[in-house]
């Protein structure tokens, strides 16, 4: 059994949750039991589960209160937003225990949910538009309620996942479908896309260091860091280079794509995240890696958090948010360090020296070229690997094709050989495996799966050294095996 104490709750009412061990309390904002169970039965033609209990990450109750609405915690239904807990990642069965008392069990997606707006009729309106049919999307995860308790904000929550081979509480990400709303020039030869939903409502919440996948055509998949506030619930905003060396995505992005085009998208996930725990950060950016760093801006400014950020880019004109950074940097001087090659001889960022001076437990995130990752690595080689936090760009070494191995997927019943010179997710999906994928270099983390038996040879830059060590999680197509085979969750 692995155990993570995480706290609970974004919210800040200080009044206590009471879980339930059926659908339906009073004075909540859900139909009663009867009518839900007769509603469901309707729409979907079977009966619906009534012990149903779900965990959102949205900030409906805050924003409720924010507008004056006196509202309650229960008024929303059996709510629950939790706090560094990837609630999508863990596996159908994996059991939470919420304070001291409250037991629950998660049993599947919440995306989309439909709560029924027509039986307290205005009060969601406050948040997202009226729907014709009185209903409002959200996202979020089921459970079934174990054990009620009283669940209070700040109580730590216990994760219990279940025993091996563990059934994914989520196979494919459903896709959204949104428009592009406005296109920027951020800097010379990098564009910013601003995707809003096709009726402006609320979108998918994102946690600070977050990317989406664009779905630009068939084959085509490409995933983009977010970089606005994660607070703003009504857009996404990417920003994407154009690479002179493009395999079809940024320049799809920049020659094909036009404002008020719908596009294809997955929901956020996220490689890259910020640890709000830690007593200072530091932020070091080159290039178009500056944009998750500036989620993460958004995210300890709001939070009102130490950090400073060191940004590289070889001259003015090729550095995005520039007026933004610069106004953030004449608010405090010396949060913000800009550095550009062409004013300075061509020199890099002393990386050495900037770790050197950060005060003691800080903690240091880079995205940028290769070249500024391998002199990060080695600036902050003495340091705990819980303290350093990169993401690549690309894949840092060759991806395993040996081949002459077999991949068993336990879902399927299937048993194929990996041949000579094909990666694990090209024999999939050459067996018409739907796997998830975009980058295929090991950096975004779209095609991971579930390792149920065998040792990867793991050759991603998407799982910790942890992740790495436990051997239960692979990235496909990039790793191998270590093992004559290896069986999959798929």
């Amino acid at each position: 059994m692995q155990i993570s104490k995480k706290h609970a709750f974004s919210k800040p009412p200080a009044d206590v949750i009471r879980l339930i061990e059926n659908f339906g309390v009073d004075g909540d904002a859900h139909a009663g039991a009867a009518d839900q169970h007769l509603y469901h039965i309707r729409r979907f033609g079977h009966r619906p589960n009534l012990r149903q209990v779900h965990l959102i990450q949205t900030e409906l109750f805050d924003e409720l209160s924010g507008k004056g609405h006196r509202v309650r915690p229960g008024d929303l239904g059996e709510n629950v937003s939790t706090r560094n807990i990837d609630l999508l990642g863990l596996p159908t069965g994996t059991r939470l225990r919420l304070g001291p008392e409250a037991v629950i069990e998660l049993t599947g997606l919440r995306n989309p949910c439909h709560q029924i707006e027509t039986f307290q009729p205005g009060l969601l309106k406050h948040v997202v538009k009226p729907k014709p049919t009185g209903l409002v999307r959200r996202a979020g995860v089921m459970s079934i309620v174990l054990k009620g308790g009283d669940v209070r904000p700040g109580d730590p929550i216990e994760v219990e996942l279940p025993p091996l081979p563990h059934e994914p509480l989520i196979y494919r990400v459903p896709e959204l479908e949104l428009r592009i709303s406005t296109i920027r020039r951020e800097a010379e030869g990098i564009h910013s896309l601003e995707l809003r939903a096709l009726d402006d409502g609320i979108l998918p919440p994102f946690t600070a260091g977050s990317h989406i996948d664009l779905l630009l055509a068939p084959n085509l998949t490409r995933s983009y860091s977010l970089s606005n506030d994660p607070q703003q619930r009504d857009r996404y905003v990417v920003s994407v280079m154009k690479d002179p060396g493009s395999r079809g995505g940024s320049r799809h992005v920049h020659e094909d794509l036009r404002v008020s085009d719908r596009i294809r998208i997955n929901p956020p996930r996220n490689n890259f995240k910020l640890d709000e725990t830690a007593q200072h950060t530091v932020l070091i950016a080159g290039g178009i890696g500056i944009t998750p760093l500036m989620a993460m801006i958004h995210r300890l400014g709001s939070q009102g958090l130490s950090w400073q950020l060191f940004y590289a880019a070889k001259n003015r004109a090729a550095a995005a948010f520039l007026d933004e950074l610069q106004h953030l940097e004449s608010l405090r001087p010396g949060r913000v360090r800009l550095h550009f090659g062409a004013e300075a001889n061509g020199a890099r960022l002393d990386l050495a020296a900037i770790v050197s001076a950060a005060p003691a437990f800080s903690h240091f995130y880079c995205c940028g070229p290769q070249p500024m990752i391998a002199a990060f690595e080695e600036a902050t080689v003495a340091l705990p690997r819980s303290q350093i936090h990169v993401e690549h760009f690309a894949r840092k070494g060759a991806p395993a094709t040996a081949g002459g191995f077999e991949i068993r997927l336990h879902r399927s019943k299937l048993t194929l050989k990996v041949g000579r010179g094909s990666t694990i997710l090209e024999t999939l999906l050459a067996a018409r495996i739907d796997v998830p994928h975009s980058c295929k270099e090991g950096v975004c983390g779209s095609c991971k799966v579930r390792v149920l038996e065998g040792l990867p040879d793991h050759r991603d830059q998407v799982l910790s050294p942890d992740e790495h060590a436990r051997n239960d999680q692979m990235i496909t197509c990039c790793s191998g095996t270590k093992t004559p085979s290896l069986v999959l969750d798929l």
